[in-house]
Parts: structure tokens; C-alpha cells; sequence
């Protein structure tokens, strides 16, 4: 997974960086990740290759755009600095929890349903701070 989502870590901030509203590469980014989740809880096993593909790319989309907004929606360094600084410290401690709940969930429950809801929940998530964040303007600035 890791492998597909590298490309595209190198190419969605050239083409987010070239638009004016980020909105369709939130949208995408949403599709790819609930695709490749639902397929993984209901989809053939033939084709998990398939999903996973989806994930990394969703997975390569959504890093590379969360980077590119802190430098976007800010009008000089130091708030892009502050911007970074809160929404990384949440973001990293996201990545330090959630592995080890999703794998205590599998273990809890014997099952990897629970644990992919729950990566279905944070898509939507993603779906609806993304949205927010690829509105053309600063942040702080009126609506």
C-alpha cells in the first residue's frame, strides 16, 4: 500500500496546488478510501488487491493534501507554522493511538468489521474537515 500511495503523494500537490478550490480532490480522496474499505468488509477476496491499491491511493491523496493546506488557507509563514503545528500534533497522535486500538478492536472482537467501520467513520470524517479545508480562502478570513 505503501508503495502505491508514494506517486501520488508527489502528484496531487502539483495539481491541488494549480486549482482554486481543492474540493474534487477531497472528494476522490473519500471515494477511494470508503471504496476500498467497503470492499475489504463485503468485496471478493479475488480482487483484495484491488482494494488495497484503492486505500493507498486514497491513503497517498489525503497525506499530501493535508500537507498542502497548511501552506494554502495560511497567508504567510508564521500562521502556516501555528496551522501546522496544532493540526499535526492531533494528527500524530491520531497515528500513535490508532493502530493499536484498531488491532485491540480485532483482538477484542475476533473480527475485522468493527475495526473497519470505524475506518469508514473516519473517512466520512476526513470527508466532511476536507470539504472545510479546500474552500478557497484563509484561514481566520470571513466567510
Amino acid at each position: 500500500m505503501q508503495l502505491v500511495m508514494l506517486p501520488f503523494a508527489f502528484i496531487v500537490p502539483v495539481i491541488a496546488g494549480r486549482m482554486s478550490s481543492q474540493r474534487l480532490l477531497v472528494v476522490i480522496t473519500t471515494i477511494l478510501l470508503m471504496t476500498g474499505t467497503i470492499g475489504l468488509l463485503y468485496g471478493s477476496s479475488n480482487i483484495i488487491l484491488l482494494w488495497i491499491i484503492m486505500l493507498g491511493i486514497g491513503g497517498g491523496f489525503a497525506f499530501s493534501l493535508s500537507m498542502m493546506f497548511f501552506g494554502l488557507r495560511t497567508e504567510n509563514a508564521h500562521q502556516a507554522a501555528k496551522l501546522s503545528g496544532m493540526a499535526q500534533s492531533i494528527g500524530y497522535l491520531f497515528a500513535a493511538v490508532g493502530p493499536a486500538l484498531i488491532g485491540y478492536l480485532h483482538d477484542a472482537t475476533n473480527s475485522w468489521n468493527l475495526p473497519l467501520f470505524i475506518l469508514l467513520g473516519a473517512s466520512v470524517l476526513l470527508f466532511l474537515v476536507g470539504i472545510g479545508a479546500a474552500r478557497n480562502r484563509f484561514v481566520g478570513s470571513p466567510t
